[in-house]
């Protein structure tokens, strides 16, 4: 069933000063156009349809609407067709500005509809982000967020009150379990797992990146192994490792959590990292004037 928009300004329109079955023969034609603005049907048979009659002395409302109209805003837009509302077609009418007024598009539907548009857009960000977060959440976290908040709140507080902070970073907690696991793959037998994870956390503070185990596994793959049997490559190889480790030594060492410049003290924690770290790249300067 098709319907049409009646927009408020017809009551300022010419045509709501007619006559009463002009108004309501117009409004009734509205009801019945189809999509492109035809209504179909003989003139008693329409006039039966509005419910009209033609009192004596009264204008035939047919040629009222047929008739050019000078007051009609219609005018402006369309000046070929002189103000007149309708005009006869093979087997009905035609509503001369339909397909004008329904193009026209509500403000609030305009806005209903963006809105629409962008909570559909919202849903469908949250649930990447929900997707992307569950699939990188450490195995740690899952087990952290079974502890109620308050109890958590309570605890880190007596603990700093107590003096008890952490010495390893934050990073480091959370993969200590699984470096050791890490430790016992023969795959890896070759590989430095922590300076590969502290290269990792540097690479994931610098892309602002999540470094998850997933993430690590997969860093640990794609690094280079020696070929054994190969003692000239090797040593080529090992001198490259080498040079690669003491620059990320050197990346995080000149990163930001390093910095007092801010005016802030440097934690314990992170001035034994960056003692830790200032002795690994002595100890790897070392080993390359070999």
């Amino acid at each position: 069933m098709a319907y049409s928009k009646l927009y408020s300004s017809i009551v300022h329109s010419s045509l709501w000063t007619a006559q009463d079955n002009v108004r309501l023969l117009f409004v009734t034609l509205l009801a019945l156009a189809d999509p492109q603005g035809y209504v179909y049907g003989s003139r008693s048979g329409l006039a039966r349809a509005a419910n009209i009659s033609r009192k004596r002395g009264q204008r035939d409302p047919w040629e009222h609407l047929m008739a050019p109209d000078p007051d009609s805003s219609d005018l402006m837009r369309n000046p070929e067709n002189e103000g007149r509302r309708i005009e006869e077609v093979p087997g009905g009418f035609r509503i001369l500005n339909f397909l004008f007024y329904r193009s026209l598009r509500n403000e609030d539907d305009r806005r209903e509809q963006n809105r629409e548009a962008q909570a559909r857009h919202r849903e469908k960000v949250k649930q990447e982000h929900e997707k992307e977060s569950s699939l990188n959440q450490p195995e740690s976290a899952e087990v952290s967020q079974s502890k109620p908040i308050s109890e958590a709140e309570a605890e880190a507080e007596a603990n700093k009150k107590d003096g008890q902070i952490d010495s390893a970073p934050a990073v480091v907690n959370v993969f200590s379990d699984f470096i050791e696991r890490l430790r016992q793959v023969p795959a890896y037998a070759t590989l430095d797992i922590e300076d590969e994870l502290s290269k990792m956390e540097v690479w994931c503070e610098l892309n602002h990146k999540k470094p998850t185990r997933r993430r690590f596994v997969n860093w640990l793959n794609r690094c280079d192994k020696p070929i054994a049997g190969a003692e000239k490559k090797e040593r080529a190889m090992s001198a490259f490792e080498i040079t690669t480790r003491i620059k990320a030594i050197d990346d995080e060492l000149s990163s930001r959590k390093f910095s007092t410049y801010y005016g802030e003290q440097m934690k314990p924690e992170v001035k034994e990292r960056q003692k830790a770290l200032i002795a690994r790249r002595k100890e790897l300067k070392n080993k390359l004037t070999e």
